[in-house]
């Protein structure tokens, strides 16, 4: 879990989403309790809706957008 989150992190820090979001729910569903791994997962969610958005995909922005708020609860 670890090693996942570490790379999913800086694969999404460093711009690219695509990669970094599968390892960090990776991360995220093999440690569930872990609060650093969901505030991670919410952020790259935030960050792909807003890249969804822009590409004329607000339904799947949406999906996101409230992944990302929940996850922030």
């Amino acid at each position: 879990a670890d090693a996942a989150y570490a790379l999913g992190s800086n694969l999404t820090h460093a711009g690219d989403l695509q990669a970094g979001y599968p390892l960090l729910q990776q991360a995220s569903t093999m440690r569930p309790s872990e609060p650093i791994f969901k505030d991670e997962l919410s952020y790259s969610s935030a960050q792909l809706a807003v890249a969804l958005y822009s590409s004329q995909q607000a339904t799947a922005a949406a999906e996101l957008a409230q992944q990302a708020l929940t996850l922030s609860d």
